[in-house]
């Protein structure tokens, strides 16, 4: 019996550590490409839901140079420089490519955030309250 107020002792000792541990190691970035709307090459033209276009500089989904999105039960990421408009109804995605080729039904995240900076300061909106977006590389304009 006189071991038991010991060890409730040493498990009270170690959770201060254990919890500083679970979120340390929450606090890293997953690898990968990840840009800042300062260096990304693509500029676009949103439509919002509301009808209102704004001119995207450096534009990025989720901080990066690619849309993720759903194809049947499998995730492809689609390279922007891949992409040149992509249209949001009802929560599906149509991707027109560069090529004119056409993929619809793909569904995005609802939490997919489209960022890039305009004149008047750094742009944000969820995707899922897009219309439309044409993509341009900013060197082939």
């Amino acid at each position: 019996m006189k071991n038991r107020p010991r060890r409730f002792t040493g498990i009270l000792r170690a959770c201060p550590l254990l919890l500083t541990l679970v979120f340390a190691m929450g606090m890293g970035q997953a690898p990968g490409v990840s840009r800042t709307p300062a260096d990304s090459p693509f500029d676009a033209n949103i439509t919002d839901a509301s009808r209102t276009k704004v001119h995207l500089a450096s534009v990025t989904f989720d901080g990066d140079t690619t849309l993720g999105v759903t194809l049947g039960k499998g995730r492809v990421q689609i390279p922007l420089e891949n992409i040149s408009r992509i249209e949001v109804k009802d929560g599906d995605l149509c991707v027109t490519f560069k090529d004119a080729k056409t993929m619809c039904g793909l569904k995005a995240g609802g939490s997919t955030r489209v960022s890039g900076k305009t004149d008047y300061g750094t742009y944000k909106i969820l995707l899922k309250d897009v219309s439309s977006i044409d993509i341009v590389r900013k060197d082939s304009r």
